[in-house]
């Protein structure tokens, strides 16, 4: 098992690394068919009330 107070880190360092990386993977994969920017996405946002179902 874990020896000792560095080893514990380390193997949670490693983990914590590896969710993250996990992460930030399945989002750049989802987000690849996105072409749309924060200002338009703010702009359709305050014109909600006057855009048009697609």
């Amino acid at each position: 098992m874990i020896k000792n107070f560095s080893d514990t880190i380390s193997l949670l360092s490693l983990f914590i690394i590896l969710i993250l990386t996990l992460k930030i993977g399945i989002g750049w994969m989802f987000s690849l068919h996105r072409n749309d920017t924060l200002r338009g996405n703010i702009k359709l946002f305050k014109n909600y009330t006057e855009n048009e179902e697609e």
